[in-house]
C-alpha cells in the first residue's frame, strides 16, 4: 500500500485584480533534479526559468543594485529639470577605498541600509534594529569618511541623507568590480609533464561526473605532487562537502593537458 503526505511544490505570484489565469500569474515549482537535490522553477505563459537555491540571494542583490542604478538615473533627470544656483554647493570628493576594506565589506548590510535606511534623528532615544547595520556593515576608521564621519549619522548628529546612500552603493559597485577582476587574474598553475602522465584519467572523470564521491580522490592523482599540495587535496578529501567549482576547474585543466600530451 502506497503512503501520501501533504507537501507543498508549487506556489502562484496572482495579480490580485485578475485573478491565477491572467497570463502575468508567475508559477513558483520546487522541482527534483535528476542527480539529485532540488531547484526552483519559474513559470509565466510558455516562458521558464530554472534556479539553483545558490543563486537565488544572487538574483536578490542583483536587482536591487539595477534598481540603485535606475533610482540614480531618475535622479539625475530630475537634476536636470531644476534651475542651476550659483552657490550650489559642490560634492566632497572622497579618497579611492582600499582593496582590502572593500572586501571586509558586508554587502548584506549595507544593502539593507539603502533599501531601509533608519531614521537617524531617533537614534538618541532609542536604537531601531536598522541602525545597527550601520556598525556591523564595515570598519569606520578603514572607510575613506572616516570615524567621525559615520559616528556623527550614527549617533543623529548628521541625518541620513542621499550622500551616504551613494557613497554605501559605491562601494557595492567597486567591491563587485575588484572580486572580478580578481577571478579573471586568478589563473590555474600549469602542473609537471610528470604528473600529467601519472594522472588517473578515468578516476578524474568519474570525479568530474560525481564531485561528491570523494573516495575517488584518494588514486586519481598524487596529492604531493600536484602543486596544490597534501594538505590542501586532504582537507577536501576528508570534508563533508563535494568538489566545488575551483577543485573542477583545477581537474578539468588537468585532463585537457593531458590529452595535449598525448596527442603529440
Amino acid at each position: 500500500m502506497t503512503n501520501y503526505a501533504l507537501g507543498a511544490v508549487e506556489m502562484a505570484i496572482i495579480p490580485l485584480d485578475d485573478g491565477v489565469d491572467d497570463a502575468s500569474t508567475v508559477h513558483v515549482c520546487l522541482v527534483e533534479a535528476k542527480t539529485g537535490g532540488h531547484f526552483v522553477s519559474l513559470r509565466q505563459n510558455d516562458n521558464k526559468v530554472t534556479l539553483d537555491f545558490e543563486e537565488i540571494p544572487l538574483l536578490v542583490e542583483a536587482v536591487e543594485l539595477l534598481k540603485l542604478s535606475a533610482d540614480a538615473a531618475e535622479d539625475e533627470d530630475d537634476e536636470d529639470d531644476e534651475p542651476v544656483e550659483d552657490d550650489e554647493p559642490v560634492a566632497k570628493e572622497w579618497p579611492e577605498p582600499s582593496d582590502e576594506f572593500l572586501l571586509e565589506l558586508k554587502p548584506e548590510e549595507v544593502l539593507a541600509l539603502l533599501t531601509e535606511p533608519f531614521d537617524a534623528k531617533h537614534l538618541l532615544l532609542t536604537e531601531p534594529f536598522d541602525a545597527k547595520h550601520l556598525r556591523r556593515a564595515f570598519l569606520w576608521n578603514n572607510s575613506p569618511q572616516g570615524q567621525s564621519y559615520w559616528n556623527d549619522v550614527y549617533e543623529g548628529r548628521q541625518p541620513f541623507l542621499q550622500e551616504h546612500k551613494d557613497i554605501l552603493s559605491g562601494f557595492l559597485v567597486k567591491r563587485s568590480k575588484l572580486i572580478k577582476e580578481q577571478k579573471k587574474e586568478k589563473k590555474q598553475p600549469a602542473p609537471t609533464e610528470a604528473f600529467l602522465r601519472r594522472l588517473n584519467v578515468e578516476e578524474v572523470l568519474v570525479l568530474l561526473a560525481n564531485p561528491s564521491c570523494l573516495s575517488i580522490l584518494d588514486g586519481a592523482f598524487s596529492w604531493g605532487s600536484s602543486l596544490q599540495g597534501h594538505s590542501y587535496w586532504s582537507a577536501i578529501r576528508h570534508s563533508d562537502s563535494p568538489l566545488g567549482k575551483e577543485q573542477l576547474d583545477i581537474l578539468r585543466s588537468w585532463l585537457l593537458a593531458r590529452f595535449a600530451l598525448d596527442e603529440k
